[in-house]
């Protein structure tokens, strides 16, 4: 599986668009998908998670 560029900015989108989350993408998943290291603020983190949950990025969590 590659890492596309298109895939990567639609992700790390997601992040941008919460103040104070912080994330960048680490690299490929052995078994598929993306290995994300992130600071979420925790009053962010119920919306973070369900923007990712919206837009088919926590198939793997």
């Amino acid at each position: 599986m590659t890492c596309t560029e298109n895939e990567r900015t639609a992700l790390l989108s997601i992040f941008a668009a919460f103040p104070g989350v912080i994330a960048a993408i680490d690299g490929m998943h052995p078994v598929g998908g993306y290995r994300v290291n992130c600071i979420i603020p925790r009053q962010a983190f119920d919306a973070v998670m369900l923007e990712l949950e919206e837009n088919g990025w926590l198939s793997a969590i």
